[in-house]
């Protein structure tokens, strides 16, 4: 195809509207992935170049991290994130999709050999630092979308949760008091799961007092719900912290786990050793 009477080149957005899945291999350089997850209006586009710009970044940084390198945020990722935390006419429901991190199993099974410790420390490196970076904007976007009305299932309501919830999850990995403050201030005036949830994850990696009283207080309201217990036993499981291992095994003789309950074995045993990176 040639165009003519243009000023620039134009980037494509390709297989626009397509249902089914479809992989497919181009030669996108990193500002036009950037154009494409800023500017696309096709949704499913949109969050294809964000999501295959923090593919690049996770490997970059996880082939810097196996050869002793400085990590460093690459510059694309940065604007595509301060892009899409910029945007308030989009679906809140696709910029949460977007801003979330692929799955680091997903981008370790694109590497011919995995590098484990690289993909792990690359995933934990870019979500810490992202909200170094971009502090004020997640929290502008996590005051703006928290939802303040009382709870109803509606699309509007789930897509602001949401979204403001994966925008306390990266200011959670700060570890810092303004960060436990705003969690535990979350947790509090929780008047559902998806938000209670929010809150935990938020703490789930945090050496700080404020887990811990957080936690105790979730067990201790929730201790005979079992459905809902297992989301307690399935944060713990995914904490990135050095006693997650001891505190695991303390977990197996807790009075509520019970090992012929598969829920509970998935939740505390599957989240540990399948999603724990």
């Amino acid at each position: 195809f040639t165009f003519a009477g243009i000023d620039a080149p134009p980037v494509p957005s390709l297989l626009r509207g397509f249902s089914a899945p479809v992989t497919i291999h181009s030669d996108y350089d990193a500002q036009q992935l950037a154009f494409l997850a800023a500017h696309d209006s096709d949704p499913v586009n949109r969050w294809d170049a964000a999501q295959r710009t923090f593919v690049a970044a996770m490997l970059t940084l996880a082939a810097d991290f196996s050869q002793g390198r400085r990590l460093q945020l690459p510059a694309a990722l940065t604007e595509v994130v301060r892009a899409l935390l910029a945007d308030h006419t989009s679906d809140p429901a696709l910029l949460a999709q977007a801003l979330t991190p692929p799955d680091p199993a997903y981008v370790a099974a694109l590497e011919n050999v995995i590098n484990v410790d690289g993909i792990a420390a690359a995933h934990r490196f870019l979500r810490t630092q992202l909200a170094r970076e971009l502090r004020d904007a997640f929290t502008h976007r996590f005051n703006e979308r928290r939802v303040r009305a009382p709870y109803a299932p509606s699309p509007d309501q789930t897509g602001a949760r949401k979204l403001a919830n994966v925008c306390l999850e990266y200011l959670g990995t700060i570890d810092d008091a303004a960060a436990h403050a705003l969690a535990g201030a979350h947790f509090d005036a929780a008047d559902n799961m998806t938000d209670t949830i929010g809150a935990l994850a938020a703490l789930r990696d945090s050496e700080a007092t404020e887990r811990e009283q957080i936690f105790a207080r979730f067990e201790d309201k929730w201790r005979d719900e079992p459905l809902v217990l297992d989301k307690w036993f399935r944060e713990q499981a995914l904490a990135w912290r050095v006693d997650t291992l001891d505190r695991l095994r303390d977990l197996l003789a807790h009075p509520r786990f019970n090992a012929r309950n598969p829920n509970r074995v998935r939740a505390l045993v599957g989240a540990f050793t399948l999603r724990n990176f």
